[in-house]
């Protein structure tokens, strides 16, 4: 186990014991623990969200399905569509 010392505000502080008075965790390291494993999990989702969308990119660029020239006269001809 390794400890490790947070300056916390003490409105975070408070809401952190708040959480274990409420018994919504059973400590406040729980809470910590819960909280880093959230975030762990929603930074694996987003990393494969954006390796899927870079494989579907790739997937249209070889379809040839992509535009080229001037960005402004494509915008204008999408919006005369």
């Amino acid at each position: 186990m390794t400890t490790i010392a947070l300056n916390l505000k003490d409105e975070i502080i408070d809401f952190l014991y708040s959480q274990v008075e409420y018994g919504n965790t059973p400590s406040v390291e729980g809470f910590l623990e819960d909280a880093v494993a959230k975030y762990k999990a929603d930074l694996t989702i987003r990393k494969d969200q954006f390796y899927q969308d870079v494989m579907e990119a790739e997937a249209e660029v070889r379809s040839g399905n992509i535009l080229r020239g001037n960005f402004r006269d494509l915008l204008k001809n999408y919006q005369n569509e």
